[in-house]
């Protein structure tokens, strides 16, 4: 009986550990793609802009901030499932915020 006891506890705590680490991720997303920043945000949006911008409905590609840490922001011209699914969820580390908007200009 105590080791049945014993062999519930530690399943437990095992399905627990999971359940913690699955709460924090996107849908498809698995914790070996999750990385840390190691760069800043401005030179990895320099470094994917071309990628983000081949995507059909992407208008630009900024850097910004959400909840005051450091994220990427990729306008489109219309959020639809197609551009939300081509459209990763973080890049290097930054979590990629999609905005629907008009296009813009540079100043």
């Amino acid at each position: 009986m105590r080791a049945m006891v014993k062999n519930l506890l530690v399943a437990c705590l095992i399905l627990t550990s999971q359940l913690q680490t699955s709460c924090f991720l996107f849908p498809g997303e698995s914790a070996e793609k999750r990385k840390v920043a190691t760069k800043p945000a401005k030179q990895v949006q320099e470094e994917n802009i071309e990628r983000l911008m081949s995507i059909p409905g992407v208008l630009g590609v900024l850097t910004g901030d959400i909840a005051g840490k450091p994220c990427i922001r990729v306008l489109v011209q219309r959020r639809t499932m197609a551009t939300a699914k081509d459209i990763p969820h973080s890049i290097e580390g930054y979590p990629v915020v999609i905005e629907e908007g008009r296009s813009f200009r540079t100043r």
